[in-house]
């Protein structure tokens, strides 16, 4: 006798949304009348589609949903075992996996490559036999002759999901439709399969007749008007392909994406999920080497290595498996240029929201300065809008106790590393002093150029030193324990995961910034919670690490950081108020910039005007020119070397595309910013003289240099992996 279920899932309609669309009741009722008494269940979650991210999408926001379905396939079933297959790029959601299910009879099994092919359902029942991954000719299928010869019922993710929801009588008929497009966070929508592509498209904001791969990788290509079919019998996986040939933008130039391979899967693909900062799933991989074009164009390092592997053409970091074993500087730009998810920054968005749902904890957030001003182009706004009070809002209904900002940490670093020039001007050096907010260019020094290590300013970046005065100096007012606070940092950069585990960084006793978000993953955070960003009402900063001066604003645009030094610079080397407050000479989009300012008051009379000779440079790239300088015998006094394109304002954690004209758009509004301010000079800014009064005691003192300052060495990475100590 059929059971009520089965009758349910039935009439539904349902059908398996794997790609063969067959009819998900059909396939419980053989299962369940198969005269075989050993039975097994299996949850395909092996996703290998580098286009598509349903399944992944549905374990992070509905998992008690996809686990319903499984546990009423179990009751159905009745099997010896139950087997969540799951992909190697989802091992982040392991443990909560783990955490949601209550039955000891399910068990995760890791599958064992990311490999597009490791994915098809005979391929999982050998893996999980632990048998050569290759398909099994059918018929026999598996709900005949499944895994261990016994009958075998598989389905993936999205088909359990809907079961749960036929339980509950909310099934209508509806599938999910992942768009994605090179540059953009990808979009999962709920639709009717008898909806049209061009409908489906249309109602996401893509309305011309644009070149779409329909299906996955192994459907179709051709212009939306060609393949304006229904989704009931298609794979629901839209990418849209870039206009003329597919192009990126590097450095100011347009490159064609020219793949070497389609399919990698049978070449043996490798992920690198070891590094701190960067994740490296070649089963995505085309071989278009476009990561070794922007290392090269940004870095003048090409640590992206071609490596050929049977017919594959593969890119690893200075030829070996792991980033963690070569020279990279996390700068995230290979990320910037590649067009398939190969390449992409290690995500803590499930770290984070742990955190967030445990109400022993007080997470704390904190915002970079150039992410106010790009922000909004992930809930499509103008690229430059700033978006601040947005920001802060989104952040609070996500459920932060404590939304911070950053600038005010630039503030704090400013203050630091201006009387750090002083010292060294009036001490006779080591000049140039190097700005230190950069992580990717202390890494460049450290690994490339150690020999210049002591002209490093030992001033930590803004994000630390905010983030320890919240475990010290805000922790001790509020009377809460450092270790029940989470500090979570919303950068525009991958490779400040990268700094948050250097050596040093724990100077609050435990690691001062718990998780580091890029700009791209609060984007995405946001959108799983269903929270439109433009739609917001602003609000402001918490008290007291809310208020900064505009000196902080700037710290996002290339630049920004050595005018903001500069300002207090003047004041703390004349002793005296400095009206001037704008250089120009720092300012623009230009690779290196050269100048020498006089600093001090004429007025004042000679002996207290200093001329500086500046340099200024963006892409590591430009500063080896500036170092070429240096050994040729060229006097500085002051360096800025920032990674990235225009600065923070073009990070690898930013939002897709970053052309040159947007990356001038958000620089632009950082200027804006600090104008707007009432407050433009670090050491005017209340909240500072406030902090040291009553913390740090005075700039370069013993509590200063114990929490606001570092060291540089060789660098040391003291976990693998971005964990909590």
């Amino acid at each position: 006798m059929v059971s009520e279920i089965i009758e349910k899932i039935k009439s539904s309609g349902l059908t398996g949304r794997g790609g063969a669309c067959f009819p998900t009741g059909e396939k419980w009722q053989m299962v369940a009348e198969s005269p075989e008494k050993e039975r097994y269940i299996v949850c395909n979650a092996s996703e290998g589609d580098p286009h598509c991210s349903k399944d992944k999408w549905l374990l992070e926001n509905h998992l008690s949903g996809v686990i319903e379905g499984i546990q009423i396939a179990i009751k159905t079933i009745k099997p010896k075992k139950t087997y969540i297959y799951l992909a190697p790029h989802f091992k982040c959601l392991k443990s909560k996996i783990e955490a949601e299910i209550k039955n000891d009879d399910i068990e995760i099994f890791d599958k064992p490559t990311a490999a597009y092919a490791h994915g098809e359902e005979t391929v999982a029942l050998n893996a999980i036999e632990g048998k050569e991954l290759k398909q099994r000719s059918r018929p026999p299928y598996p709900t005949e002759k499944g895994l261990f010869g016994k009958s075998t019922l598989i389905n993936n993710v999205e088909t359990f999901y809907w079961v749960g929801k036929i339980a509950k009588n909310e099934y209508k008929g509806e599938i999910l439709v992942c768009i994605s497009e090179e540059g953009r966070e990808p979009i999962i929508t709920m639709i009717k399969p008898e909806q049209k592509v061009s409908e489906v498209l249309e109602e996401n904001g893509i309305e011309d007749d644009s070149e779409i791969e329909l299906g996955g990788i192994k459907g179709k290509k051709g212009k939306i008007s060609e393949l304006d079919q229904s989704f009931e019998k298609t794979f629901a996986c839209i990418y849209i392909l870039k206009k003329g040939g597919s192009e990126v933008e590097i450095a100011g130039e347009k490159y064609e994406i020219k793949p070497h391979q389609k399919d990698s899967a049978k070449c043996r693909p490798y992920l690198d999920d070891d590094d701190v900062a960067i994740t490296r799933d070649e089963s995505k991989c085309i071989g278009c080497g476009l990561c070794r074009v922007a290392c090269l164009k940004n870095n003048g390092l090409g640590i992206p290595t071609p490596e050929k592997v049977g017919e594959c053409l593969y890119f690893r970091p200075d030829g070996k498996f792991n980033f963690s074993d070569s020279k990279c500087t996390r700068c995230g730009q290979c990320i910037m240029a590649c067009p398939t998810g190969t390449l992409a920054e290690r995500e803590h968005i499930e770290e984070v929201k742990k955190d967030l749902a445990d109400p022993k904890k007080i997470v704390i957030a904190q915002t970079a300065p150039s992410m106010r001003v790009t922000i909004g182009e992930g809930f499509g706004m103008e690229p430059g809008t700033v978006a601040e009070g947005q920001m802060v809002a989104a952040l609070k209904k996500l459920g932060f106790d404590y939304v911070f900002d950053t600038n005010v940490g630039a503030d704090f670093t400013t203050h630091e590393e201006a009387h750090d020039l002083v010292e060294r001007v009036k001490n006779n050096g080591p000049l140039p002093l190097f700005t230190s907010c950069c992580p990717a260019r202390v890494k460049f020094i450290e690994d490339f150029h150690p020999e210049l290590i002591c002209n490093i300013t030992t001033v930590r970046s803004p994000q630390q030193c905010l983030a320890v005065l919240i475990k010290t100096y805000f922790a001790g007012k509020e009377r809460i324990d450092p270790k029940k606070i989470s500090v979570v940092s919303v950068m525009p950069c991958v490779a400040k995961k990268f700094e948050a585990r250097r050596e040093g960084e724990d100077r609050s006793g435990q690691w001062d910034v718990d998780w580091v978000l890029t700009t791209r993953e609060f984007i995405k955070i946001l959108k799983a919670a269903n929270i439109d960003l433009s739609k917001l009402e602003p609000e402001k900063f918490d008290n007291p690490l809310g208020q900064a001066s505009g000196a902080g604003a700037i710290y996002g645009a290339a630049g920004g950081v050595m005018e903001s030094a500069i300002r207090t610079f003047a004041h703390l080397y004349n002793n005296q108020k400095v009206e001037k407050v704008e250089y120009q000479e720092f300012r623009g989009m230009e690779g290196v910039k050269r100048a020498t300012i006089e600093v001090g008051d004429p007025s004042a009379g000679s002996g207290q005007v200093r001329k500086m000779k500046i340099a200024i440079a963006t892409g590591l790239a430009n500063a080896k020119k500036i170092i070429d300088d240096i050994k040729d015998g060229i006097k500085y006094d002051y360096v800025e070397v920032l990674a990235c394109p225009g600065g923070c304002v073009g990070g690898g954690g930013q939002p897709k595309p970053a052309t040159q004209e947007i990356i001038d758009k958000r620089r632009a509004a950082l200027y804006t910013i600090d104008d707007k301010k009432k407050v433009r000079t670090a050491h005017d800014n209340p909240i500072i003289k406030k902090v040291y009064d009553e913390f740090l005691g005075k700039p370069g003192g013993e509590l200063a240099q114990k929490y606001l300052h570092t060291h540089y060495e060789k660098c040391q990475i003291k976990s693998g992996k971005l964990e909590r100590r």
